[in-house]
């Protein structure tokens, strides 16, 4: 995460990495699953985002990066969403892919403004 992130950028992560993706790498994440004070429309933000790929929950974060597995969506702690086909987002760009992982950043254009 360090490698393709700069301190200060916002990550949207699958709430089940957050607290990994917040202590290891020292950025702020939009959700975490892991903390009994996770804001409930942050969560929600997060796995719908995961979903859908809504681009205005991005803008209404602020988010630079989005960190997650590359075929599961972890709904809660203890239950997952596997999915069919590879998590892709048209409007982000691809910078890391493992087996498991991968990580997408925001295309910085006219058609994803940033937040402020």
């Amino acid at each position: 995460m360090n490698a393709v992130t700069e301190p200060d950028e916002n990550v949207l992560a699958d709430p089940y990495y957050g607290h990994l993706i917040a202590f290891e790498s020292k950025r702020k994440v939009l959700a975490d699953l892991m903390v009994e004070y996770a804001s409930e429309k942050k969560l929600d933000d997060a796995y719908a985002f995961l979903e859908t790929g809504d681009m205005e929950i991005i803008k209404r974060y602020g988010i630079s990066t989005v960190f997650s597995e590359r075929f599961i969506i972890h709904k809660s702690a203890n239950k997952v969403k596997v999915l069919n086909s590879e998590l892709e987002f048209a409007m982000l760009a691809k910078v890391f892919c493992n087996d498991r992982f991968v990580i997408h950043k925001v295309i910085a254009n006219e058609s994803v403004p940033q937040a402020e």
